[in-house]
C-alpha cells in the first residue's frame, strides 16, 4: 500500500508527464520492444505497463515482441531506432548484464542505450513436474546427485536469468544437470509440462498460474526471502544455500542519443504509473515489486550487475554454443 507521500508523488509525476505531452501534441505512438516471446513475464508486464501509460497519458503505447538470440535481436532493434523516444526497450537483466559476457553483440552494450531506469523486480520460482516425485529442493538435489548429468532443466535461452540462476544453484549444490535452452520463460515452462525437461526456474508471473493449478510443483524461490504469494515455498537460501540470491530485474532503455529531457519525461510517467494503487495491486498479484530507478542511477547499478555475473560465468566456466 502507498502512503500519502507516495500517492502525492504519483499525482505530481503524472501531472508533469501530461504537461510535457501537451507541449508535444504531434508525438505519435511509443513502441515498447520486448526482446522475448509472447506469454513470458516480460511480455505480460510490458503490456500491463503499456496499457496503464496509454490510459494515464492519452498517448498510445504499443508492445512489439522481437524475440531471439537471448534477447539480442530486440536490443539491436532499439539500438538502431531513432533516438526520439518513439521506441524504447523493455529490458531484462539477463540481456543487459549476463548475455554480454557470453555472446558477441552487434552493438556496444556500454554505449548503445540511454537508460530510463529500473522499473520492476520479480523472483524466479524453481518448478518441477509433480510426476518427478520430488517435493522440495533437497529432493531435487538428491535426485541429481544420484544420476549426474541425467536430469535436464529448461532455460529461457543461453545467458537468460533462468540459465545463470540455475547455474548458480548447480555450483552451490555441486550437481551436474544438462541445460536445454528455449526462447523465453513460457516455452521453458511448457517443456516441463510436456516432460521434455525435469525442472526450470522461471519468473513468478509465469509460474504462479501453473503452481496454483497443481500442474507444476514449486520447490523454491530465488529471492532471499519467501514470496507473499507462495508463503509455503522456502527460498533457496533457506533450503541450505545461504549465499544464494537472484531476481529478474526489468529496466527501460532508449536508443543512445535520446535527449535527457525525453528520458526524464518517460521516467516520470512510468514512475507515476507504477506508484498508482491499481498498478500496485496488479503487480502484487503477480509477485512483482516496483523497483523504480532514475537514468542517473542506472550506470552504477549496471556496473555492479556486470561484475557479479561475469564472475559467476568465469567461475562456472560457462560457454554458449552458437
Amino acid at each position: 500500500m502507498l502512503g500519502r507521500r507516495g500517492l502525492g508523488a504519483a499525482a505530481l509525476g503524472l501531472a508533469a508527464a501530461r504537461q510535457a505531452l501537451a507541449q508535444d501534441a504531434a508525438r505519435g505512438p511509443v513502441t515498447i520492444i520486448v526482446p522475448w516471446a509472447p506469454g513470458g513475464s516480460a511480455d505480460t508486464l510490458a503490456r500491463l505497463l503499456a496499457q496503464k501509460l496509454s490510459q494515464d497519458l492519452g498517448q498510445s503505447f504499443v508492445v512489439e515482441n522481437r524475440p531471439g538470440a537471448s534477447g539480442i535481436i530486440g536490443h539491436a532493434a532499439v539500438a538502431r531506432a531513432r533516438p526520439d523516444g518513439s521506441t524504447i526497450l523493455f529490458a531484462a537483466s539477463a540481456t543487459y548484464a549476463m548475455v554480454p559476457h557470453l555472446l558477441p553483440l552487434p552493438y556496444d552494450n556500454a554505449t548503445a542505450f540511454a537508460p530510463i531506469g529500473l522499473i520492476l523486480s520479480t523472483p524466479l520460482v524453481v518448478c518441477v513436474s509433480p510426476r518427478l516425485g520430488v517435493t522440495d529442493l533437497q529432493g531435487l538435489v538428491a535426485r541429481a546427485k544420484a544420476a549426474p548429468g541425467r536430469l535436464s532443466y529448461g532455460s529461457a535461452g543461453a545467458g537468460s536469468t533462468t540459465h545463470l540462476a540455475t547455474e548458480m544453484l548447480l555450483g552451490m549444490a555441486g550437481i551436474e544437470v544438462t541445460e536445454v535452452p528455449y526462447r523465453g520463460n513460457a516455452p521453458a515452462l511448457q517443456a516441463v509440462l510436456a516432460d521434455e525437461v525435469q525442472f526450470t526456474s522461471v519468473d513468478a508471473p509465469v509460474a504462479l498460474p501453473f503452481v496454483r493449478s497443481g500442474d507444476l510443483r514449486a520447490v523454491a524461490v530465488t529471492t532471499r526471502g519467501r514470496s507473499p504469494l507462495l508463503p509455503e515455498v522456502p527460498s533457496i537460501a533457506e533450503a541450505g544455500y545461504p549465499d544464494y540470491e537472484c531476481a529478474t530485474e526489468f529496466a527501460l532503455l532508449a536508443p543512445a542519443g535520446t535527449p535527457a529531457a525525453v528520458t526524464a519525461r518517460l521516467q516520470a510517467a512510468v514512475a507515476a504509473a507504477l506508484r498508482a494503487p491499481d498498478m500496485q495491486e496488479k503487480l502484487a498479484q503477480q509477485a512483482v515489486v516496483a523497483s523504480i530507478g532514475t537514468p542517473a542511477e542506472f550506470p552504477a547499478y549496471l556496473a555492479r550487475e556486470n561484475a557479479r555475473w561475469s564472475r559467476l560465468i568465469r567461475e562456472r566456466n560457462i560457454r554458449v554454443q552458437q
